[in-house]
C-alpha cells in the first residue's frame, strides 16, 4: 500500500510539472508566453483579403526625431538641422517586409513594378494613392512619417544606428552607386539583416510612402503627429537602390517628397494595422 502511496504521489508531481511547463510556456509563435501582453518584436501573421502580412509589434514610446548633422531632409530642399521630441501614445503592427508584387497582385490584380516578374521583391511604380487603396483593402493604412522612423530606429530598443539595424549600410540595405552599369535594381525583401525589432529593408531597396503631407517641422515637442492638414507633396522614407549613402550623416532622418500621383520605379511601401 506505502509503494502505491509513493508511486501515485510520484505521478501525480510529474503530472503536475508537465501541466506547469505546457501551460507556463506556451508559446504564441513569436517566441515568447501566450499571455496576451505585446511585446516589442512580436510577430504575427494577418491574413487578410487572400493574402498573409507578416507584422511587428512596435510598443508606444518617445524618441528624438531627425538628427544634428543632416536634420529631416527634404530632398526639394533641406530643412535644416531639426530636431523634435516625438512621443506616440499606441503601439501599432508594422509590415516586417515591404508589400511585395505578389501580394499587391492577389489583392489589386495588377502588378505596376517596372521590376515585375520578381514576385517577392517589393512592388514599385506604385501611386501614394494606390498604397493607400492597397492598405484599406486590407484593413490597415500606411505608417505615419514619425511611426515609420520610430520603428525604422528600432523602436525602444534602439541602438542609435545610422541605418535600419548598423551603422554599415552593406549589412541591412540594398543601395545604389550612382553607377548605372552596376546592379541597380530592387531585391528580393528579408534578404539583409534585419533591425533590433526584427524588421527588413528599412533602409534602402525601394523608398516607402509615408501618410503625412509635406510639412515644416521645428523643434517644439510633438504628440502622435500625423503631418500637415493637407498639400501637394507626400513624404517618403527609407532610400532606395538608386540611392547612395554615402556623406548621409543619418538616413533614418531622411525624407524625400513626391506628387502623390507618381508612379516611380523607385518607390513602394509597408502597411501598418492599429492595434486595438
Amino acid at each position: 500500500m506505502g509503494k502505491i502511496f509513493k508511486l501515485s504521489a510520484v505521478l501525480l508531481v510529474a503530472f503536475m510539472f508537465a501541466t506547469f511547463v505546457f501551460i507556463g510556456c506556451s508559446d504564441d509563435g513569436n517566441g515568447g508566453e501566450d499571455d496576451g501582453v505585446r511585446r516589442d518584436g512580436d510577430v504575427r501573421t494577418i491574413s487578410v483579403a487572400g493574402i498573409d502580412i507578416e507584422v511587428v509589434y512596435v510598443s508606444a514610446g518617445t524618441f528624438t526625431m531627425g538628427d544634428s548633422l543632416s536634420g529631416i531632409i527634404d530632398w526639394e530642399g533641406a530643412s535644416g538641422s531639426v530636431m523634435r521630441q516625438v512621443t506616440l501614445t499606441r503601439g501599432f503592427w508594422i509590415g516586417k517586409y515591404p508589400i511585395t508584387q505578389t501580394q499587391y497582385q492577389a489583392v489589386m490584380g495588377t502588378d505596376p513594378s517596372f521590376f515585375r516578374g520578381r514576385p517577392d521583391n517589393p512592388v514599385e511604380r506604385v501611386s501614394w494613392y494606390n498604397a493607400a487603396a492597397f492598405a484599406d483593402s486590407v484593413d490597415g493604412r500606411l505608417p505615419t512619417d514619425a511611426e515609420w522612423e520610430f520603428a525604422a530606429r528600432g523602436g525602444n530598443k534602439s541602438q542609435g544606428f545610422v541605418f535600419s539595424g548598423s551603422n554599415d549600410s552593406n549589412e541591412v540595405g540594398w543601395f545604389g552607386s550612382w553607377d548605372f552599369e552596376a546592379e541597380n535594381r530592387t531585391h528580393e525583401v528579408g534578404k539583409k539583416k534585419p533591425n533590433e525589432l526584427g524588421i527588413y529593408d528599412m533602409s534602402g531597396n525601394v523608398w516607402e510612402w509615408v501618410s503625412d503631407w509635406k510639412e515644416d517641422f521645428d523643434s517644439t515637442p510633438v504628440i502622435d503627429p500625423t503631418g500637415a492638414a493637407d498639400g501637394s507633396l507626400r513624404a517618403s522614407r527609407g532610400g532606395s537602390y538608386m540611392h547612395n549613402p554615402v556623406g548621409v550623416s543619418n538616413v533614418l532622418a531622411q525624407r524625400r517628397f513626391f506628387a502623390p500621383a507618381l508612379m516611380d520605379g523607385s518607390i513602394g511601401f509597408r502597411v501598418v494595422f492599429d492595434a486595438d
